[in-house]
């Protein structure tokens, strides 16, 4: 087990130095370590072995949870309506080059579909790397990446049963695992709208963060156990778990608070994949293999172009967007998995589909650095298209950030609004940010000392940060975290005693405003007055 963490850390290390996704790592850490290389593994490290399962369930999850249900809105059709066109077109045109590659109608069919889903791992850690998230071609590959992943898991589902039935109880039974389906799913929306909400409230005002972290637990756990008892599958009652918390007022500070565990919970389920990987598929298939790997991009490519154009966008930003997605990525992964294990696929099919997978999940960032290259441009000159990089702008972009809305900050929210200024709240009162909510106000539920909950709240274009908050520790690190994340904006901070002044403006406050002085100077103005007036 040393030997795999030494070989992991190693890689990880690399990953940083050449700018690629920790997900490649774990792929090729688990070739590495794989039954085809050093045979480090134990053998009963399958992807069908309890932990196997775990790890799909572990990865579902936090794909449930990065799910932005206000993103797949129907308020925002055009960008769902561009997610279903770029699946459909890349599965026809991809099962269309599998056909005439002598693969059978059905087999193609299932290998299109597989071979249409992106990358959501690998192009998002690229987009942030780059610093190109609130670029319009990077919010257009974020939408199709959601759409992409609903997708899949609806494949899951399908893949999950048995290729072929021996019997008509075996139809019966996937029958009614389906019915279940169609039934749950409503039911999970209503409890996620209005149960989820309520209850999550009333653990949060127990100010205990253990407590919090213990109820996630259990909601998970206990959504994998009802979703293998319905369905015969954890990973889909993990899936759905993250779904519906991420559609809750906490999602934010929950994507905080398991920041620190993504790793370790993607790594599983990666380091089996590129274990179960067979390097000598290349020897034995490597024309084929070659042909995919230049045909499959170019496809996604093309029909990824075709899928912006239709939705209306602008060239240059639909040619960023199209190159960002033309790789295989890891739910091809998972779905190749489980269509092998019911028989829907063969092994050779699904070998070529992880040869694909890894090598143009790899390739990503050359993929992305070619869409802002000099070439691209040029190109765009010769035909007449405009290549400006466009930034999303918001009409209410935010300017300023409070941090604590009790008296002092809604002080400062009344003085802000009447100035013009757009802000947002961070806020651990559930009630606070509901109210806020209401009125129309951005506000965040979570701990501002976290870098996710600062970047959801808008620290990137904020120019003032206000820190109103009543507890001196909490002071301290907020204060720290935000000069972490940004040089730029003036931070002014509320404090309690003088001599915290010294330290709050040592980690980055531009201005203290001390409670004592400010008492001290009220309390002498008065008694100056009243001399005066007794005088």
């Amino acid at each position: 087990m040393a030997s795999i963490a030494l070989i992991i850390i190693g890689l990880l290390f690399s990953s940083r130095i050449f700018k690629l996704s920790p997900v490649i790592s774990f792929l090729l850490a688990g070739i590495i370590v794989g039954p085809t290389a050093l045979n480090l593994l134990p053998t009963s490290l399958t992807t069908s072995s309890p932990a196997g399962e775990l790890a799909i369930a572990s990865l579902l999850f936090l794909v449930g949870l990065e799910l932005d249900s206000s993103a797949i809105s129907w308020k925002n059709k055009r960008r769902i309506l561009m997610g279903v066109w770029q699946v459909l077109l890349a599965a026809l045109f991809i099962g269309i080059l599998f056909y005439l590659s002598g693969y059978g109608t059905f087999n193609s069919i299932r290998l299109g579909f597989l071979c249409a889903m992106s990358s959501t791992a690998v192009v998002l850690v690229v987009l942030e790397q780059r610093g190109d998230t609130h670029a319009v071609y990077a919010l257009n590959a974020t939408s199709v990446l959601i759409v992409q992943d609903l997708f899949a898991v609806i494949l899951l589902a399908v893949m999950a049963l048995p290729a072929t039935f021996s019997d008509s109880q075996e139809i019966i039974s996937s029958m009614k695992i389906f019915g279940k389906l169609i039934v749950f799913v409503p039911i999970v929306f209503l409890i996620s709208r209005f149960v989820l909400p309520k209850l999550l409230k009333s653990v949060v005002q127990r100010r205990e963060p253990e407590f919090f972290m213990f109820t996630l637990l259990l909601l998970v756990v206990g959504s994998s156990f009802i979703g293998h008892a319905l369905f015969g599958s954890a990973a889909m009652g993990a899936f759905i778990a993250g779904f519906a918390l991420a559609g809750s007022p906490m999602a934010y500070q929950i994507r905080s608070d398991i920041d620190p565990f993504k790793l370790v919970l993607l790594s599983l389920f990666f380091l089996m994949i590129g274990a179960s990987f067979n390097i000598f598929i290349f020897e034995t298939h490597w024309l084929q293999i070659l042909i995919f790997l230049i045909s499959i991009p170019l496809i996604k490519a093309a029909t990824n172009f075709i899928a912006m154009k239709v939705t209306k966008n602008d060239v240059y930003s639909s040619l960023k967007t199209s190159l960002a997605l033309s790789q295989v990525g890891e739910f091809s992964l998972l779905l190749a998995v489980v269509a092998h294990s019911t028989g829907w696929l063969d092994t050779s099919s699904m070998q070529i589909i992880f040869a694909v997978a890894i090598v143009t999940m790899g390739l990503t960032p050359s993929f992305i650095n070619f869409a802002h290259s000099k070439l691209l441009k040029n190109l765009c000159e010769k035909f007449n298209v405009s290549h400006t990089e466009e930034i999303l702008q918001s009409e209410n972009e935010i300017q300023a950030i409070i941090i604590g809305y009790g008296i002092a900050g809604q002080k400062c929210g009344e003085q802000m609004t009447h100035m013009g200024l757009h802000f947002s709240v961070i806020e651990q009162n559930p009630k606070t940010v509901e109210k806020l909510m209401e009125k129309g106000i951005p506000a965040i539920f979570g701990d501002a000392s976290r870098k996710e909950i600062l970047q959801a709240a808008g620290i990137e274009k904020a120019k003032w940060l206000i820190i109103a908050v009543p507890s001196p520790v909490d002071r301290l690190s907020i204060t720290c975290e935000v000069r972490l994340q940004s040089e730029e904006i003036h931070i002014i901070v509320r404090s309690h005693y003088v001599k915290e002044e010294t330290f709050l403006k040592e980690v980055g406050a531009n201005i203290v405003i001390s409670e004592e002085e400010t008492v001290s100077a009220a309390l002498a103005n008065a008694l100056q007055d009243e001399f005066v007036v007794e005088s």
